[in-house]
């Protein structure tokens, strides 16, 4: 079992001296406090335990899981002021997996005290993955195979268009789409049922139902659950909620109060074999589901690079590439991508494969972008983002795919809607660095 860094002394993901905190409630947690509030899911979508001794013996799955999902939620909720009708929120909060571990967990530790200090207690789903990494070794690769060394070539857009071509190309092969579909077969079978109960989807939800139960007989108060993804955690949530469907826990799962996702990277089948039942069982409220997606000018503009090296870079998004070349087909329709809610493009071949087109409309018939006033299509059009409280030019950052959790804006939204009214102060840093 690995102990995270607890001490005393440990630096803050951001520089501390540069960034003061107006609202004290809001500075970053340790590592310890991040691992306190979230699950790690590895190979086969099995609990990893992260910790000291204090959370649980290095295989008592089930007693970990009580402690992060139900124990320490009441613990908190048990301190907080007293009304006559009490509501325990509960966000759980599915990263992209994308990044690896450690960045999730510095992003944890950003993020989570601006969750806790409006009453919204925090769980994070983190993948032990490092995808994007693989992305830029792809695109790195390719570029040195195809032109070679980086000196001797410059890039016009005929030269861009046949370097996009190429990576697609590469990325549909088997042993490089593997990496994709391995972390779709981690997130599902994360909802396995086995003896041991150390997949992190299935014991989730089970946790989820002895929480809901706990603190309606121990202090009669609701548990009233929210569900955040980002990227990929639209692929974990989708499979949470299958679980909870299933007969052993349908009749007591809690229903989901709102549903926000940033770039969802799953795909609109997906979505419509997901979502759809959960909506139908009315487990998810489609007009409580926002979904927050670049436009397609910046999806087009948000290159993936290579590092710092100057190697050519995919002219599109990680979204367009997983669409043209890593899902099941090329051409997939992906949920975060804005022209998959367009109806104009819902029969356009050239922008979709043509045995998409059934689902893609199927779940744009189900889902509006505006329902009774209420906007729940939410589109980055602007090329840059607000990252700090400050209005100088070094307060923004690119708008791009992983750029919706360090956007003021977007998490500003996402907690005052949780909440239901303002903060207790504005958000005020999420410029953190993951290095």
């Amino acid at each position: 079992m690995q102990r995270p860094n607890t001490t005393s002394d440990e630096p803050w993901p951001i520089d501390q001296d540069s960034h003061p905190f107006d609202t004290k409630a809001y500075q970053p947690w340790s590592t310890e406090q991040a691992y306190r509030h979230t699950l790690v899911s590895g190979d086969e979508g099995r609990l990893i335990i992260r910790g000291g001794t204090t959370y649980a013996a290095a295989s008592d799955f089930d007693g970990y899981a009580q402690r992060i999902v139900v124990d320490h939620p009441l613990d908190w909720f048990k301190q907080q002021a007293t009304t006559p009708a009490r509501t325990l929120k509960l966000a759980i909060y599915a990263h992209g997996g994308i990044n690896s571990e450690k960045e999730s967990i510095q992003r944890i530790r950003v993020l989570a005290p601006y969750f806790q200090a409006n009453g919204i207690y925090p769980i994070f789903l983190t993948w032990r993955t490092g995808f994007f990494e693989t992305v830029y070794d792809l695109s790195k690769d390719c570029a040195h195979k195809i032109f070679g060394e980086p000196e001797r070539f410059g890039i016009s857009p005929w030269l861009q268009e046949q370097m996009d071509r190429k990576i697609e190309e590469v990325a549909s092969l088997p042993k490089v789409k593997s990496i994709w579909n391995k972390m779709r077969q981690n997130a599902e079978s994360g909802t396995s049922e086995t003896p041991q109960r150390d997949h992190v989807l299935d014991m989730l939800a089970r946790k989820l139902v002895v929480l809901k139960k706990k603190a309606w007989s121990g202090q009669n108060a609701h548990l009233e659950l929210h569900l955040v993804g980002h990227s990929a955690g639209s692929i974990l949530l989708g499979h949470l909620l299958e679980r909870m469907l299933r007969d052993d826990l349908r009749s007591d799962a809690p229903s989901v109060a709102t549903f926000t996702l940033y770039a969802a990277a799953c795909s609109t089948r997906f979505a419509v074999e997901k979502y759809l039942p959960a909506a139908d069982a009315r487990l998810i409220d489609l007009s409580r589901l926002w979904l927050h997606y670049l436009s397609d000018e910046r999806e087009k503009d948000d290159k993936v690079r290579p590092g710092q090296l100057r190697w050519p870079e995919y002219g599109n998004s990680l979204l367009y590439l997983v669409s043209r070349a890593l899902d099941d087909r090329p051409k997939m329709p992906l949920l975060g991508m804005e022209r998959a809610l367009d109806p104009k493009y819902a029969a356009d071949g050239d922008q979709w494969a043509p045995e998409e087109f059934a689902s893609l409309q199927a779940w744009q018939a189900r889902w509006k972008p505006n329902v009774d006033s209420v906007q729940l299509g939410l589109a980055v059009t602007d090329p840059m983002v607000r990252v700090t409280k400050n209005n100088d030019e070094g307060s923004q950052m690119k708008a791009a795919h992983g750029s919706f959790d360090n956007s003021i804006d977007a998490i500003t939204t996402t907690l005052e809607r949780i909440k239901g009214g303002a903060l207790i102060g504005p958000v005020e840093w999420l410029d953190y660095s993951t290095s």
